[in-house]
């Protein structure tokens, strides 16, 4: 009977261990540690050291901490205290009593709510020291003791490490003179930092690495291999005096400059880009008047000083290449008038060229080419065999049949044009297989509209072949 209760006994205690254990279950597998980093500093130097804590979670509920540092006074000189940027940001400010050797810091919050230790951060504290022995050495900073207190009692560190800090000469970087360069437009330059850049103490990629100039000229990050790409502005050409500035990483800031020029030499660039404007693309004219106008903006003078000309080009297909194309000078003018005879007949594309004048021009075509149709003998359109386009009735009133034959398989596009010679609606725009095909038309636009009265155009062009019928709309 007694060996029964001593089981019973036993499973209570290992229930409530349990029990203590699940309970602190995040505390069991998540270790506080306190630690302060290993610094390097030069003589005369002041510098902060951060308080590190790891391992605290919101459950923590810490609302206060205390900690005493080592050191040696005749070293090392404790001057303040600061919590900005740290985990206490929200306290208030800590306080700190230096004794002899010992430096006493103590924090915490009077608000339990809002004023929680921010957990951004593993930096609780910051110490503020000072080098007071004018030579090289290395000294300790130990962390004699510490403790956090939460709202369910003290927290205690499973670590508690300090630091080393080593006190060094420090030598500024020095620059190699830098010389004058010289290149191309639109290049770029790649300047190798370890070439004219030395310390003795740092790497070059330990350095803060600054060029100045006055002329907008980009410089890319330190690459890997110790190289800053220098680039000039787009189309820029002229000199540019840069300043470089090499200075130590914290605390030492020790630098030195050198000033070099850049001279970027021009080059023949081509005209900027530019657009036409009329007649629109798909103008079709049915009833020439006596001149057809064309009009395009200006291409951007790239290079001052230039003068740049515009050639108006007509041909047959849209990349106006190859034979049958014809030109026009418009000299410096972005409007050109050409009597109605001298453009041929048909479905026909046109574009404008810019120039510039010099021994050797360089010429850039506009963004895009327009199609127009001239149309004066509109029935009488020549088709090759194969071929066939029709509408009817004619006139009509409300719907009329569009029939039309193929060869063989192509991509078409039949449009309806007003007597203005502007596009109202898009009948077809695809691959259609040989034979014979019809669709109808309601006389509405493609915004679903009905037209007015008058005389329409209905045009059917592929690669090799246009046609175009007239039809009149009577309501």
């Amino acid at each position: 009977m007694r060996s029964g209760l001593d089981h019973q006994r036993f499973l209570i205690v290992r229930f409530i261990f349990l029990l203590a254990c699940l309970l602190n279950f995040p505390r069991l597998y998540s270790q506080v540690k306190v630690s302060i980093p290993d610094s390097t500093v030069c003589p005369g130097i002041d510098f902060m050291i951060p308080v590190y804590v790891t391992g605290l979670s919101a459950e923590d509920s810490v609302i206060a901490y205390q900690l005493c540092l080592r050191f040696d006074s005749s070293l090392v000189e404790v001057y303040g205290v600061s919590n900005d940027g740290t985990m206490t940001r929200k306290w208030g400010s800590p306080f700190i009593n230096v004794v002899d050797t010992a430096c006493y810091v103590a924090g915490f919050t009077s608000n339990q709510g809002s004023k929680q230790i921010q957990l951004d951060t593993n930096r609780l504290v910051q110490i503020g020291l000072r080098i007071i022995k004018d030579s090289v050495f290395t000294t300790q900073i130990e962390i004699s003791s510490f403790m956090l207190f939460g709202l369910d009692g003290d927290i205690e560190p499973d670590t508690v490490s300090g630091s080393e800090i080593d006190v060094v000469l420090n030598l500024p970087p020095v620059i190699k003179k830098i010389p004058d360069m010289l290149i191309l437009e639109d290049t770029d330059i790649d300047f190798n930092v370890a070439e004219y850049v030395f310390d003795f103490n740092h790497s070059i990629f330990q350095l803060d690495i600054v060029f100045s100039d006055r002329e907008g000229l980009q410089f890319s990050n330190l690459s890997t291999e110790g190289m800053i790409k220098i680039s000039p502005p787009v189309n820029w050409a002229g000199t540019d005096t840069l300043t470089l500035t090499v200075t130590d990483p914290a605390p030492f800031f020790e630098s030195d400059r050198d000033t070099f020029a850049v001279t970027v030499l021009p080059v023949d660039d081509p005209p900027g880009h530019f657009e036409l404007i009329s007649p629109p693309d798909s103008t079709v004219f049915s009833e020439m008047e006596e001149y057809i106008e064309f009009t395009w903006h200006r291409s951007e003078n790239v290079d001052q000083g230039d003068t740049i000309i515009y050639i108006l080009m007509i041909g047959y297909d849209s990349l106006l290449s190859g034979d049958g194309v014809s030109e026009y000078s418009a000299a410096e003018d972005t409007t050109i008038r050409l009597n109605s005879s001298e453009v041929d007949e048909g479905w026909l594309y046109w574009g404008v060229r810019a120039e510039d004048k010099r021994l050797h021009p360089k010429s850039t075509m506009c963004d895009r080419t327009f199609a127009i149709g001239i149309m004066t003998d509109v029935e009488d359109c020549n088709s090759p065999s194969g071929y066939m386009l029709e509408s009817f009735p004619n006139p009509f009133n409300s719907e009329m049949v569009v029939r039309y034959s193929l060869p063989f398989k192509q991509k078409i596009r039949i449009e309806i044009f007003n007597a203005l010679g502007h596009r109202v609606m898009v009948l077809v725009d695809e691959t259609v297989s040989a034979g014979l095909h019809e669709m109808k038309w309601n006389g509405k636009d493609e915004a679903g509209d009905m037209l007015p009265s008058g005389i329409y155009l209905v045009l059917m062009r592929s690669k090799n072949f246009f046609a175009v019928k007239r039809a009149l709309l009577l309501k």
